[in-house]
């Protein structure tokens, strides 16, 4: 159980990491956002967040 709120919690910050990196890029540089952006933190968000959460609830 303990394992599960850890890795939870670290896929929360790695969410915030990512998205304040991205959005870092887009003011300091010429980074073009696209729609492979928001796919990327889904992805991350349900290895990291929701696939513990499920795990744990059943």
């Amino acid at each position: 159980m303990s394992l599960t709120i850890f890795k939870i919690t670290l896929g929360v910050l790695v969410l915030i990491l990512g998205f304040f990196t991205i959005k870092g890029l887009k003011r300091s540089t010429s980074y073009q956002s696209d729609q492979y952006d928001h796919y990327l933190f889904l992805l991350i968000a349900l290895e990291s967040v929701v696939l513990p959460m499920w795990v744990f609830l059943t």
